[in-house]
C-alpha cells in the first residue's frame, strides 16, 4: 500500500491547510526538539554534525531547520533518504529551490537497507509518523481490523532490525531521534 502514489496525495498528506490542527502542533513540537538536540549535540562534540533522517519525504524538517541560521549552521551534511519516487523528487526539487545542494544529499533507499550508506552519523532519524511504517512482515492493512484483532507491537522484527542498525551506524555520542509515531 502506498500512500504516496500520487502529487494529490503527497499534497493532501504533507500540505499544512490539508493537516488538523493537533498533527500540525505535533509536527511543531517535534521541530523544536530536533533543533534543541541539534544544537546540544553541537555543542558537545564542538563541531558541526551529519545527520540521517529516515523517511525525509519532501524535506519539510529540512526547510524549517534551514531557515534557522544557528541551528542549520552547526550542521556539516544531511542526508535524507525515502523509498518513495514523488516525495524524493519533490524534496530533491526543494533541495535545489532552497539552494541547499552542497549540504543536502537525497537518496533512493529502503530503510532496511541503510547499513548500504556505510557511513556513521551524529544523528541517525525519523519524524512525524515514519516509525510507523516499520511494521511486523506479512502485516495486511486490508485484512486488519482493530476492533476483531488487536495487533501487539511488543516484539517487532522490522522496527527492531533498522533502528538496531541505525544504533550500530552512530558516531561517537551520536543520537537516535524517533519523532512522533
Amino acid at each position: 500500500m502506498n500512500i504516496y502514489d500520487s502529487e494529490e496525495k503527497i499534497s493532501s498528506t504533507f500540505s499544512p491547510e490539508f493537516i488538523p490542527e493537533e498533527q500540525l502542533q505535533t509536527q511543531w513540537s517535534e521541530l523544536i526538539q530536533i533543533e534543541k538536540a541539534i544544537y546540544k549535540l553541537h555543542k558537545l562534540k564542538k563541531k558541526r554534525i551529519s545527520i540521517l533522517d529516515i523517511g525525509v519525504g519532501t524535506g519539510r524538517i529540512i526547510k524549517h531547520l534551514s531557515g534557522i541560521p544557528e541551528v542549520w549552521n552547526c550542521i556539516e551534511h544531511y542526508t535524507g533518504i525515502d523509498n518513495n519516487d514523488n516525495c524524493l523528487s519533490l524534496a530533491q526539487q526543494n533541495i535545489n529551490e532552497w539552494k541547499l545542494i552542497d549540504t543536502v544529499s537525497i537518496i533512493r533507499l529502503e530503510a532496511k537497507d541503510i547499513g548500504n550508506l556505510q557511513k556513521k552519523y551524529d544523528i541517525i532519524m525519523t519524524t512525524w509518523f515514519t516509525p510507523g511504517n516499520f511494521y511486523p512482515p506479512g502485516f495486511d492493512f486490508f485484512l486488519y481490523h482493530p476492533n476483531k484483532n488487536r495487533l501487539s507491537l511488543k516484539n517487532n522484527p522490522a522496527f527492531t532490525a533498522i533502528w538496531s542498525m541505525a544504533i550500530g551506524m552512530l558516531k561517537k555520542k551520536g543520537m537516535v531521534i524517533l519523532g512522533s509515531c
